[in-house]
């Protein structure tokens, strides 16, 4: 939201007729903005699901407004996020992609590309197809996230091999989140549009915090989730109530 704010207020201060060193410097400050927020998120993110990890698996209560800030646990949280999202997207995205430009590139110079594959239904199940095998892959790796947030340290090989008895769930939560992925970006996509036919500026903020609430609650769900995983990937954990 914050980020949203800062590069409207930069886009109202670019002049009319900007020259060219004002607009590599508005290019830059916005980057710096879109990077800062990403990395913001993203230590955000680490910081909320170390704190939900460690109340839930080692029974750590949340002493003030806000959960402990442990250094160690959040950044290597984050750290690890960065590095599950990257492997994810080199085995399931990257070929994924060389997919739809190939079926793109046959279309253009053989021209046998079917019309069917044209429609939003195909492109509907690909994209839910290409997320589940994502999210699968990446909640067989995930158990590395709990496990540093409460000072264990486990490698990739270890984390698919614990969660080698779920797999089957696993791909019921991964159906389950795709489709739920899928459904909040139709939902996004037609707010927006109705904001804009609105052209009831209140409508855009109300928007704004709708979808917040509702990314808050998917993310404590994922993070739950992980926290579940984990502690029966551990017959000697339970989990704390």
């Amino acid at each position: 939201m914050l980020a949203f704010l800062a590069l409207i207020g930069l886009q109202n201060s670019v002049p009319d007729a900007p020259t060219y060193e004002q607009m590599r410097t508005i290019q830059r400050v916005a980057n710096t903005i879109i990077h800062g927020s990403f990395m913001g998120l993203i230590v955000a993110t680490a910081w909320a699901a170390v704190a939900w990890h460690r109340h839930r698996l080692v029974g750590e209560n949340v002493l003030g407004i806000f959960p402990r800030f442990q250094l160690s646990a959040v950044y290597g949280y984050a750290w690890r996020i960065l590095m599950l999202i990257l492997l994810c997207a080199i085995f399931v995205l990257i070929p994924a992609l060389v997919v739809g430009i190939v079926i793109g590139v046959n279309h253009i110079v053989v021209g046998n590309f079917k019309p069917a594959l044209h429609s939003g239904a195909v492109h509907v199940a690909f994209t839910f197809l290409v997320t589940t095998v994502f999210t699968s892959m990446f909640l067989r790796y995930a158990m590395i996230l709990p496990a540093k947030a409460v000072g264990e340290t486990i490698t990739l090989s270890e984390s698919w091999r614990r969660t080698s008895d779920r797999r089957f769930s696993i791909i019921g939560i991964a159906v389950f989140y795709s489709a739920a992925t899928l459904l909040y970006g139709y939902l996004s996509i037609t707010a927006s549009v109705f904001v804009q036919l609105s052209q009831i500026p209140a409508l855009a903020y109300v928007q704004d915090i709708f979808f917040l609430f509702v990314q808050w609650i998917l993310l404590m769900l994922s993070v739950s989730i992980l926290t579940t995983l984990y502690a029966e990937s551990r017959p000697v954990l339970r989990l704390k109530m």
